[in-house]
């Protein structure tokens, strides 16, 4: 057997070993298979998790380059460096053992089958009644891993049992409508999750808090650590620095787009003017969204600058009460891989305080789709979806070239013509202070040189945010350190990269091509985005991502 034949092999036999032991992953990617099951939450099976990668890390190591393709070198190192990286997490790291990950986890589980309509809703609710019968000892299970309680993460995961009453009662309400035949036996299942849920919630309160660390940054040492891992070239000193000159540049640029809009208006005055120009009912407002979907979408086909894939389509709807939480505004679950009509879920937030409606103004709804939907996150995911390399739908932490491709795309529609009034480029810049500012807060929290309450407030004062919108957002920079700083810096990378190759080919350049590269070499992170440009287009490049 010739080392590529073998090199496949082990690449698809990685692939069946993970999603065989992670449903979630298995159905997030269309393979509906383990849809019946939850992940096995016992710290024995995470502790295989941890041998099994080890031990693909080696295997796949001792693939030589030279008997390699170029695309399976690629794939190699790709699948290393993402190996370590989950290593790293897993074993140095360990925040599964600190962070109660089980109702995010039954969360996710169960939304999927019941919003992604890859099925009859007959054959999903069957799977759902299945998954949701095994919640009580997945909960019971999940109990030893959480050797190391972070009181703020398990504060977290509370708030989050509180939401998944919400959403079983949703699927049983769903089966009595439709009438699905075993909505009995799913009505008492629901109903034994739901006390299971109550006790673990319990627990969490009872037993969890009371021995958890306020302390949760993961400290420098760990931070650059991951920094190093993901390829991204900067240190977190480094990172710092270009995030305070980034976020001084923006609210220059600010200052600047307010006296355009308005001549001696402060940023304050223009900010309440365009706040004050909303739908007046959230219905109306998802309408707009709903326009904006179809707006941007007829401009790129029309502009032919992004190559659209077939079977694929954007569903709005308002963001279901488990979810509000973690959703302030709003958020797209991009389709599956393997499912063959690309959905995407765009989910809208709705607030008691009709004050929330400012957020959804209409100079802000135009750039939140570009973002989430045409030609961002939506589109980057059928496209990505279309790549037959199985090492890069295992790819981690590609964050900087997932999110960095949505926020490069605010700008770059713009750019182009769309939606492109003085208004909103001011509240685009808007979007771009508040990106600098994650970068910030990302970096000091993870390291632990910013206290929560301190986060909170320096967020209200750079971006003008609502407390309660600021409070949940540093919640999740705090959950998930060196995430959100990639939104500013991965756009920053890919506007990078694109002047380095208008530089190489000149009058050559090609934007659709360029833009198709992109889009179709999978969600990998930027140093392998990079890569695969320079060996698409024959050229070489520095190594420097920014």
């Amino acid at each position: 057997m010739d080392a590529n034949t073998k090199f496949d092999q082990t690449a698809k036999e990685m692939f069946k070993t993970f999603i065989g032991r992670d449903p979630l992953l298995a159905t997030s990617l269309g393979i509906h298979d383990y849809d019946h099951l939850l992940p096995d939450g016992t710290l024995k099976a995470k502790l295989e998790d941890i041998e099994i990668a080890r031990n693909y890390l080696k295997r796949i190591e001792e693939f030589e380059d030279a008997e390699l393709t170029q695309e399976r070198r690629f794939d190699k190192d790709l699948a290393i460096d993402s190996l370590k990286l989950s290593l790293f997490f897993d074993e140095n790291l360990r925040l599964w053992s600190s962070s109660p990950e089980a109702p995010h986890t039954l969360g996710a589980s169960l939304f999927l089958l019941l919003t992604r309509e890859f099925a009859p809703i007959q054959d999903r609710l069957g799977k759902l009644n299945d998954r949701i019968q095994v919640i009580p000892r997945f909960l019971r299970d999940s109990r030893e891993r959480i050797i190391d309680p972070v009181e703020l993460w398990t504060t977290l995961a509370i708030q989050a049992t509180e939401g998944l009453p919400h959403l079983l009662e949703e699927i049983v309400t769903i089966a009595k409508d439709v009438k699905f035949s075993l909505r009995d036996d799913l009505t008492g299942v629901s109903e034994d999750a739901t006390a299971a849920i109550s006790d673990y919630k319990d627990w969490l309160s009872n037993k969890v808090i009371t021995r958890s660390r306020k302390n949760f940054a993961i400290g420098k040492k760990n931070f650059d650590k991951i920094l190093e891992l993901r390829g991204l070239g900067l240190s977190s000193d480094e990172l710092l620095r270009f995030a305070y000159s980034a976020l001084d540049k923006e609210k220059a640029r600010l200052r600047e787009l307010a006296l355009e809009v308005r001549p001696g208006a402060t940023v304050e005055d223009v900010k309440q003017i365009i706040k004050s120009r909303h739908p007046k009912s959230f219905q109306e407002a998802l309408e707009a969204y709903r326009r904006s979907i179809e707006t941007s979408k007829n401009f790129i086909i029309e502009r032919n600058v992004f190559r659209i894939p077939p079977n694929e389509a954007v569903i709005v709807r308002e963001t279901p009460k488990f979810m509000k939480s973690l959703v302030s505004t709003a958020a797209i679950f991009q389709p599956a891989k393997f499912d063959k009509d690309q959905i995407s879920i765009y989910l809208i937030t709705s607030h008691q305080d009709q004050k929330f409606l400012e957020e959804h103004n209409y100079h802000s709804i135009p750039n939140t789709t570009v973002h989430e939907a045409y030609p961002g996150h939506h589109l980057q995911g059928c496209c990505a979806n279309a790549n037959q390399s199985l090492i890069r739908l295992l790819t981690p932490f590609p964050v900087e070239f997932v999110e960095g491709w949505a926020h490069y795309c605010e700008e770059c529609m713009k750019d182009i013509g769309f939606d492109d009034s003085i208004e909103a480029r001011f509240e685009q810049t808007i979007g771009m202070i508040w990106r600098a500012t994650r970068m910030i807060l990302d970096t000091k929290l993870a390291r632990g040189e910013i206290t929560f309450e301190a986060a909170v407030k320096f967020l209200v004062e750079q971006t003008g945010m609502e407390r309660q919108i600021a409070t949940i957002e540093v919640n999740e920079y705090a959950e998930r350190p060196s995430y959100f700083l990639s939104y500013y810096l991965g756009k920053q990378m890919i506007q990078k990269l694109k002047r380095d190759v208008k530089e190489k080919l000149g009058e050559d350049f090609d934007e659709r091509k360029f833009n198709d590269l992109l889009l179709y070499a999978g969600s990998i992170p930027m140093k392998y985005i990079r890569r695969a440009v320079q060996e698409a287009f024959n050229i070489r490049l520095s190594d420097d991502l920014l």
